[in-house]
C-alpha cells in the first residue's frame, strides 16, 4: 500500500538510506527522476533504491506467507477461458518467482562485492524475469480478488 511504502522509506531515511517509495500512486516525475539519476551514473542512488526494493520485497514475502498461513485458501471461481488464463499466469508466476530468487540474491551479492561486470551480466537476464513476476503477481491478485 502507499502508506506502507512511505512508512518504510521514512524509516530508511532516518537510518541514513535514501529510498524513494515506489507505489502505484507515485508520480511519473518521481520515477523518472530516479531513472535519470541511474542513467547519469549516480550509482549511490541506484544502490540505495535497489536495497530498499529488496527490503520491501522481503517484507512483502513475509506478509504474504503469514497471510496465507492464517487466512486459509481462496479458490479461483472463474469459468471458461479466463480460468485457463488465470492458471497459466499463476503457474508461470510461481515457477519463475521460486527459481529467480537465488539469481536475484546472487546478482545483489555481486553488486555488493563490487564485481560490477558480473553484476551487469546477471542483471540483464534477471531483471526481465523479476519484472514479469512482479507484473503477474498483480495480475493474479486482480483476477482472484473478487473471490475473497
Amino acid at each position: 500500500t502507499r502508506y506502507a511504502c512511505e512508512h518504510v522509506a521514512n524509516k530508511l531515511y532516518k537510518a541514513g538510506v535514501f529510498a524513494t517509495p515506489f507505489h502505484g500512486e507515485m508520480s511519473q516525475g518521481a520515477r523518472q527522476e530516479v531513472l535519470s539519476e541511474f542513467k547519469a551514473g549516480r550509482w549511490d542512488v541506484h544502490r540505495k533504491v535497489m536495497l530498499s526494493a529488496m527490503l520491501l520485497s522481503v517484507l512483502f514475502l513475509v506478509s504474504y506467507i503469514l497471510h496465507h498461513l492464517f487466512a486459509g485458501e481462496t479458490k479461483f471461481g472463474g469459468q471458461g477461458s479466463i480460468r485457463i488464463v488465470y492458471y497459466l499466469i499463476l503457474f508461470t508466476h510461481i515457477v519463475l518467482a521460486a527459481t529467480s530468487l537465488p539469481f536475484i540474491l546472487f546478482t545483489a551479492f555481486r553488486a555488493l562485492k563490487a564485481d560490477f561486470p558480473a553484476h551487469r551480466r546477471l542483471a540483464r537476464r534477471v531483471w526481465p524475469v523479476w519484472f514479469y513476476v512482479s507484473v503477474t503477481g498483480v495480475v493474479v491478485y486482480l483476477l482472484i480478488s473478487p473471490y475473497y
